[in-house]
């Protein structure tokens, strides 16, 4: 299918935001979707009111209608969740196929009918002078399990894209293979060993960020803690993905290398004194390394 319109090529193909500027839309091939990805499907209205009004109807009936045409669900949901504005009160509900609104789709129907669903998710969010930023933020090492991206991997092409450009980068440095790193099982995970672990976080932050923004969310600001800093800087563009990589991988082996042998960091939810209690009841050789909280 193609379409065309009658505006000419001055900036047809752009949209106006509120606050006057211009942005790009995405182009997405939703016909090649996954079949077995929940699609959000993502409606908007300037009230609760106006959102169950008419026409999350007309959607619900209109699909009902074409309950028997051969398309995807993702045709009708990509396009929503990319192209419209989203006003003071929005409407999510995740879905697999085309039943919005038919025989199987009990969670869209409930909220038309004034009641609510677990797969449903409404707010309203008042007007505001100044529209609300994103900030993205990218956390220190400590999350990081044997399991982790893999369904994103799978089902997201562009968070894929970047674990691939990420491992690319890291080769002339690396003494291991990102990519096969991230997909060992997890009795032969290495990802407790810091110079590990520490690469695969930053690969997982640059695939996430670039996952939202491919999304159409442009953070206005971006904060790094600890590793996360090496992520964010790039993010950022202050580093090439070149230069990160680089950084990330020295870092990584630098700390695995200094650990002495049979020795480890432990982190803890408690005050200075309170530690310093601890350690001299056990052992006065432990020195607290860093203080992380929320004045630091």
């Amino acid at each position: 299918m193609a379409g065309v319109n009658s505006f000419g090529f001055g900036g047809a193909n752009v949209a106006r935001h509120s606050d006057g500027s211009a942005a790009a839309l995405a182009v997405h091939d939703y016909r090649t979707a996954d079949t077995d990805r929940a699609w959000p499907l993502l409606l908007s209205a300037r009230s609760e009111e106006a959102l169950a009004g008419r026409r999350p109807r007309r959607l619900s009936a209109w699909l009902e209608r074409s309950f028997e045409v051969e398309w995807q669900f993702a045709s009708v949901a990509g396009p929503h969740l990319h192209a419209r504005s989203t006003a003071q009160s929005p409407l999510a509900s995740a879905h697999r196929d085309r039943a919005l609104g038919g025989r199987d789709d009990a969670g869209t129907q409930r909220f038309l009918n004034g009641t609510t669903g677990s797969k449903l998710r409404t707010a309203f969010t008042p007007r505001r002078e100044q529209a609300t930023r994103v900030v993205f933020v990218m956390s220190g090492q400590g999350p990081q399990w044997w399991g982790m991206g893999r369904e994103l991997m799978r089902h997201e092409p562009v968070f894929r894209r970047m674990i691939e450009a990420c491992d690319k980068a890291m080769r002339p440095w690396a003494r291991f293979s990102l990519m096969e790193e991230l997909a060992r099982p997890e009795e032969g995970s290495h990802m407790h060993r810091t110079e590990i672990s520490q690469p695969a976080i930053f690969a997982m932050q640059m695939a996430l960020a670039e996952l939202w923004k491919s999304w159409g969310v442009q953070p206005a600001a971006v904060v790094g803690h600890s590793v996360g800093e090496v992520a964010a800087a790039c993010v950022a563009g202050i580093l090439s993905l070149e230069q990160a990589a680089q950084v990330i991988v020295h870092r990584g082996r630098f700390m695995d290398e200094c650990a002495p042998s049979g020795g480890t960091m432990l982190a803890v939810g408690m005050s200075a004194d309170e530690a310093r209690a601890v350690i001299a009841r056990h052992d006065r050789t432990v020195s607290i390394a860093a203080f992380n909280g929320p004045a630091h």
